[in-house]
């Protein structure tokens, strides 16, 4: 057709029809759907997993439940703290009672001796470095969570974990097997050991803002004085479940053959030969008590005793668990930012990290006085481990044959508990003197655990050498006394050093960093000592 001329106007376009109405969730189009509007869905909130992450569920735990309000802070008699901390911290201390454990877990089934079936000691010493990275997950990958539940919550979780864990090392003992006790004691206590552990220190810190060193030192100082406690309690448990195995006979009269690595004897009834293991008088020496006197040397038959632990570990499970949970109930906790009647803090110096309030937990890993520090401890904690985790160990093996009068079974539980005071007392002396003192120059003086501990080989071989007398054993334990103070004191120092430094906004996550140093140095040390025993 004919072009159309461009000055003719043009024609309409069509109207596009109508959109149809639109379907879709409730209240979407409301003014082309027909009927009332349908009412919007219902948010039903974060999971209680979610809150339990958060620290809010359940809410009778959660920290709001357990913090005062200012009014209420003021009136609040915070000395009342320390026995709910008490609570908490002492059943934990019981960590420094392991070399306690060690050896009769070695000979589970042997009882007086190990036998072919038992583990060797340095699958035994496993489980304390179990234990080293439980403690480190709970405080280096926990401790934002135990700032944000509180104290209560981190305390009776921490609780559950470390009384549980005793239960199920009991099971393992039962049935002659390492794994529920590198489960138990040594993760599920380790976790728990650090949850029952930082939830106290913070809200310590928190309570007494003029007093740190003192107020950490003492709560340390009780975590610390576990062991005192735990070790006797250790062995008098073992005596009253104790069970001698059956005895075959002296060496010369049992007829006795090695087969695949295992020792058999003939029994009197005339029936198949049995395993058993040669106990010497040496090996007496070592049961709980004195009731090695009471036996003879000679065969005993394997599986047929019981050494204690099982009872033990299930019976001290029960007790940790009912005073670290009714502790944990009990915490309170001030307000951020609270301080005690009549206390002005210290306006903080122009060269201090907090010049501008508290280092973030981030922040703090950016600095370098934060690895100074985790060197400073893990360096330090080094001796004092290797020690306190093969105390008794040691203490037999080298001078139990040199001195059989005086190194008895009593000998060595009470220089198990005897470095459970050190331990205790170094925490409240070092951490007291380092209000005054200064806290770099207490942890200078501390770190002379290190050249005393390289005093112990020269000690060693005085002792083997002879002619000495009882001078070595004395000087032995002189030296391991101190070196147990110096450490004490480094780990008591550490709390409020890290709140000098960073401030006490996120102390206890910050805190909780920097005891990783300390698992490092426990999975590493008992480990490196062992091998070199064998």
């Amino acid at each position: 057709g004919p072009r159309s001329s461009p000055l003719l106007p043009r024609r309409p376009a069509a109207l596009a029809p109508p959109p149809a109405p639109r379907r879709g969730p409730p209240g979407l189009g409301r003014g082309l759907a027909s009927g009332p509007p349908s009412p919007p869905p219902q948010s039903e909130g974060p999971s209680w997993l979610a809150r339990a992450w958060e620290g809010t569920f359940p809410r009778a735990l959660a920290k709001e439940a357990v913090t005062l309000s200012a009014a209420e802070a003021d009136k609040f008699n915070r000395w009342s703290i320390f026995p709910r901390v008490m609570m908490v911290q002492i059943p934990t201390g019981a960590v420094y009672a392991w070399s306690m454990w060690q050896g009769p877990l070695s000979m589970n089934l042997g009882v007086l001796a190990p036998c072919a079936a038992d583990p060797t000691l340095g699958a035994v010493a496993a489980s304390f470095s179990c234990l080293a990275v439980g403690f480190g997950a709970a405080l280096g990958l926990l401790g934002p969570w135990i700032e944000r539940a509180g104290p209560r919550y981190a305390g009776v979780l921490g609780g559950a974990l470390f009384g549980g864990g005793h239960l199920l090392s009991a099971v393992g003992c039962l049935t002659s097997s390492l794994p529920p006790i590198w489960l138990g004691w040594g993760i599920m206590g380790g976790l728990g050991w650090g949850l029952g552990y930082m939830a106290p220190i913070g809200t310590l810190l928190r309570w007494f803002p003029d007093k740190k060193g003192m107020a950490t030192g003492l709560a340390i100082g009780a975590f610390a004085s576990g062991g005192l406690v735990a070790a006797p309690m250790i062995d008098a448990l073992r005596r009253t479940f104790f069970r001698a195995p059956t005895y075959a006979g002296p060496a010369g009269a049992v007829d006795a053959h090695v087969e695949g690595g295992r020792q058999f004897v003939s029994v009197a009834s005339g029936g198949p030969p049995q395993e058993a293991v040669l106990v010497t008088a040496a090996d007496l020496a070592k049961a709980p008590g004195n009731l090695g006197s009471q036996l003879a040397e000679g065969f005993y038959l394997v599986g047929t005793g019981d050494t204690g632990c099982a009872m033990g570990f299930a019976v001290l499970g029960a007790l940790y668990t009912t005073s670290m949970v009714p502790g944990s109930c009990l915490m309170r906790t001030p307000p951020a930012g609270w301080t005690p009647p009549g206390f002005t803090p210290l306006p903080q110096t122009a060269a201090s990290l907090v010049a501008a309030g508290s280092v973030s937990a981030s922040a703090a890993l950016r600095t370098p006085q934060f690895y100074l520090l985790w060197l400073t401890l893990a360096g330090n904690a080094s001796a004092g481990v290797c020690v306190i985790a093969s105390a008794k160990m040691m203490m037999g093996d080298i001078f139990a044959s040199l001195n059989p009068s005086v190194v008895t079974p009593g000998f060595t539980t009470a220089f198990v508990s005897a470095l459970s005071v050190a331990n205790a007392g170094g925490r409240v002396a070092w951490s007291a003197t380092s209000d005054y003192l200064g806290r770099k120059n207490t942890m200078f003086v501390c770190s002379l655990a290190l050249p005393a501990c390289m005093l112990i080989p020269q000690i060693t071989q005085l002792a083997v050498g002879g002619g000495a007398g009882a001078l070595p054993l004395y000087l032995f334990y002189g030296t391991t006394f101190a070196i147990v103070t110096w450490y004490g004191g480094v780990l008591a120092i550490v709390p409020s050093y890290t709140a000098d430094l960073f401030g006490a906004r996120e102390t206890g996550v910050i805190y909780g960093r920097l005891m990783t140093a300390w698992s490092v140095t426990a999975i590493l040390s008992p480990s490196l000592l062992t091998a070199l025993r064998a």
